[in-house]
C-alpha cells in the first residue's frame, strides 16, 4: 500500500470508523487522479424513500467510475503462427481499446454527473421537512378546532341568557 495514503488517513485507534476511513481514501484517490469523487449519501436522517433506493444509490456511488476494458486473449499453441497471430491480436486489441477508452472516459464523466445529481436529489428529499411541517400544521389545526368547539359550546350556553337580557 502506498505510504502517502496511510499518512493521509486520520483515525482514532480506539474507535475505528471504517466509513470515515473509506471516505478519506476515496477523497485522497480522487485528488490524486485529479477528479472529483461523488459525495455519497450518508445514513439518511429522515427516510422518505424505500431502503432499496438508498442501497442502489450506494452501489452506484461505488461503481460509477469503474469501467475498464482488460485484455483477454486466449493463448494460441501453434508454434510459429501462434506467436504471430497473438501479436496481431494484441495490436488490434490495443487499437480497439484506445478508441473504447475514449468512449468510456466520456461515459464515466457522465456517470459521475448523474450520480452527483442523484445524490443531491436524495439528500434534498431526506432533508425536506414538508412531512414534519404538515404534521405540525395538522396538530395546530386540531388544537384550533378544539378551541372553536369550546368557544361554540360556551356561546351556546351563554346565548339564551344574552337573549333574555335584551
Amino acid at each position: 500500500m502506498n505510504s502517502d495514503i496511510i499518512d493521509a488517513i486520520e483515525f482514532d485507534e480506539k474507535q475505528v470508523d471504517i466509513e470515515s476511513i473509506m471516505r478519506q481514501i476515496r477523497q485522497y484517490l480522487a485528488q490524486k487522479q485529479e477528479t472529483q469523487a461523488a459525495s455519497r449519501i450518508e445514513e439518511p436522517t429522515f427516510v422518505m424513500l424505500d431502503r432499496e433506493v438508498y442501497d442502489e444509490l450506494y452501489e452506484a456511488n461505488q461503481y460509477f467510475d469503474k469501467i475498464r476494458v482488460a485484455p483477454y486473449l486466449t493463448p494460441v499453441r501453434i508454434p510459429l503462427f501462434g506467436v504471430l497471430w497473438q501479436r496481431l491480436r494484441l495490436a488490434l486489441h490495443a487499437l480497439v481499446v484506445f478508441y473504447i477508452d475514449r468512449s468510456v472516459d466520456t461515459q464515466m464523466r457522465f456517470n459521475t454527473h448523474v450520480v452527483r445529481v442523484l445524490n443531491g436529489i436524495v439528500r434534498g428529499v431526506d432533508t425536506d421537512l414538508t412531512l414534519n411541517r404538515v404534521a405540525e400544521l395538522e396538530r395546530r389545526m386540531e388544537a384550533l378546532e378544539k378551541q372553536i368547539h369550546a368557544l361554540g359550546a360556551r356561546t351556546d350556553t351563554t346565548a339564551p341568557e344574552a337573549r333574555e337580557g335584551s
